[in-house]
C-alpha cells in the first residue's frame, strides 16, 4: 500500500471514528472530510473484511427543500455495512411515522447537513411504515461514497407524493466501526437493492 493509500486509510479511520464519538457536526466538518477523501478517488490496496453500523433519525425539520404539511413526521434509520474487498452490502431498516401520505420511496443522498445531494443508494419505492431491505454494490471500492456514509456526509431521505423532494430527512452517522479499513474510491456506485416491509 502506497503513502496515499496508507493516508486516506488513516483519514477514513479517524475520521469515522470521531463521528462515531462525537455525532455530526455540522456542514462544515461534513464537508471537509469529503472533500479530502473524493480528492484520492483513484488511489488503490486491498481491501480487507469491515463492517460499519449507521444510524439517522430523520425529520420534517431536517428536510431540504423544507417540506409542506409534514411537522409531525418522523422515522428512524438504521443500517449495517459489511465490506468484503472492493464489494459491500448495506443491510437497511427505516421506520416512518405520521407522514403527509404514504412513502413513495426512499434513497440515500451525499450531501452535508443543510445540503440537498444526489442520489447514491436506492432503498425502496413504495416503501412500507417498517421496511427492511439490501444493498449489495462496490462499496468497498468507493472511498468517496464509504467516506460519506461514516462522516455525516450522506443522508437518508424519505418522500411522499406531497413532498415529492422529500418529506423527512436524517444525516448518518458511524455509530461502531470493526475490522479493516478498505481505500479503493470510484464515484459512481451501481448495485442491486432489494426490500420488504411489514
Amino acid at each position: 500500500m502506497g503513502g496515499t493509500s496508507r493516508a486516506i486509510v488513516a483519514a477514513l479511520v479517524v475520521g469515522a471514528a470521531a463521528t462515531a464519538a462525537a455525532g455530526c457536526g455540522g456542514a462544515k466538518k461534513a464537508t471537509s472530510t469529503t472533500t479530502a477523501t473524493s480528492t484520492a478517488t483513484t488511489t488503490t490496496s486491498a481491501a480487507a473484511n469491515k463492517s460499519y453500523k449507521l444510524a439517522a433519525t430523520p425529520s420534517a425539520a431536517q428536510a431540504v427543500p423544507k417540506p409542506k404539511d409534514a411537522t409531525a413526521a418522523s422515522g428512524s434509520f438504521s443500517a449495517t455495512i459489511t465490506l468484503h474487498g472492493k464489494t459491500g452490502t448495506l443491510v437497511w431498516h427505516v421506520t416512518v411515522q405520521h407522514l403527509s401520505g404514504p412513502a413513495t420511496m426512499a434513497h440515500i443522498h451525499l450531501a452535508p447537513p443543510g445540503r440537498a445531494g444526489p442520489i447514491a443508494i436506492p432503498l425502496c419505492a413504495p416503501c412500507k411504515p417498517n421496511a427492511r431491505g439490501s444493498f449489495s454494490g462496490p462499496i468497498g471500492g468507493n472511498v468517496r461514497l464509504l467516506h460519506a456514509l461514516v462522516g455525516c456526509a450522506a443522508y437518508v431521505k424519505v418522500h411522499t407524493a406531497l413532498n415529492p423532494q422529500g418529506e423527512i430527512r436524517g444525516q448518518i452517522k458511524a455509530t461502531a466501526i470493526s475490522g479493516a479499513p478498505a481505500t479503493r474510491g470510484q464515484t459512481t456506485t451501481s448495485g442491486t437493492t432489494t426490500s420488504s416491509g411489514y
